[in-house]
């Protein structure tokens, strides 16, 4: 998803959906969380994982306490979550430091390209 479409989708979210909470986006479907303007397979993703958190089964705040690694584990057990998307969140939303997400192709180009190399090893 490019930037512009994410910025898309975070407005509409805002502007149509309310408080972005495990509460609120646990009371919407599926079909109603697509219509910000993902795929139906992130929408299936977020419900469910904004029930779970709902219910009491996923502490998002205990992760906090947890090293980078391990952070990464918990989150890629959900599904939708894999390691990029995890590393994201902790660079974004939990402010760690020292994560390099070596998949992020524009990370990867950005070092190429300042380092004059033909390729990442």
């Amino acid at each position: 998803m490019s930037v512009k479409a994410v910025h898309t989708v975070w407005e509409r979210m805002h502007e149509n959906g309310g408080m972005i909470t495990a509460e609120h986006l646990a009371g919407k479907t599926p079909d109603e969380i697509q219509a910000f303007g993902m795929t139906m397979k992130k929408a299936v993703s977020i419900h469910h994982i904004a029930q779970i958190v709902v219910a009491g089964e996923w502490n998002l705040e205990e992760l906090r306490q947890l090293p980078d690694a391990e952070v990464v584990r918990q989150l890629t057990k959900l599904n939708g979550i894999g390691q990029w998307t995890a590393e994201m969140l902790l660079t974004n939303s939990m402010e760690r430091r020292d994560v390099v997400s070596w998949g992020d192709i524009a990370i990867r180009r950005g070092i190429m390209k300042l380092y004059g190399l033909p390729t990442l090893s």
